[in-house]
């Protein structure tokens, strides 16, 4: 079994900046860097994410409306939300998935005989 890859914080930043320039498709991109598609669009969301809070929290700084440490704060808290928030929209989607397959009885067959589970309710 061979492990994970730990990239560095450098190599990430690079990917998801020509990610975000969008010349080459994020596949071109994924396989010149030896890296899977979907990392390198959570790369580029991260770093968008980034480049929104840090332009927010500047300009809060720059209008005196807080302190840097008070921005910094705020900021962590935004971080940590918009993770939670992902982790929920996740879930939605997967009970909008079931909910589907619920609505019709060859549906669940159909899905059992795929995965091979029955404790589909």
């Amino acid at each position: 079994m061979s492990k994970r890859k730990i990239h560095k914080p450098a190599f990430k930043a690079r990917v998801a900046l020509e990610a975000i320039k969008g010349e080459p498709t994020i596949s071109e991109l994924a396989s010149r860097h030896g890296v899977h598609p979907t990392q390198t669009h959570q790369w580029k969301r991260a770093l968008l994410d980034l480049q929104n809070l840090t332009s927010i929290l500047a300009s809060v700084i720059n209008l005196s409306i807080c302190s840097a440490g008070e921005a910094r704060t705020y900021a962590r808290m935004l971080m940590q939300h918009s993770k939670i928030l992902r982790k929920y929209q996740q879930h939605n989607r997967n009970l909008k998935i079931k909910a589907w397959v619920l609505q019709c009885p060859a549906r669940i067959s159909k899905v059992r005989a795929i995965i091979g589970e029955t404790t589909i309710k």
